[in-house]
């Protein structure tokens, strides 16, 4: 499995999906709503996240990280 495997689909276009997250906060106040506390669940590829966040929190940009830790890929595409 690699990070490009998602969970499964997105709930709102049903399209493929990759490991990903968002910091607990903000991911439950854009699927759960105001002052969610807990996880509502559910799966978003990072379109439609960025589609429903964008309605709620209106940023002005977007930064996407690595995890850490990195793995290295030789040229043939094989992590070492």
């Amino acid at each position: 499995m690699s990070a490009l495997d998602g969970d499964g689909p997105c709930m709102d276009c049903g399209g493929d999906n990759i490991v990903w997250f968002a910091p607990n906060v903000i991911w439950n106040e854009v699927v759960g709503g105001p002052g969610t506390m807990d996880d509502p669940g559910g799966l978003l590829c990072i379109p439609c996240f960025v589609v429903r966040a964008n309605k709620v929190l209106a940023p002005s940009a977007w930064r996407l990280e690595p995890e850490w830790p990195w793995r290295y890929v030789d040229p043939e595409g094989e992590p070492e």
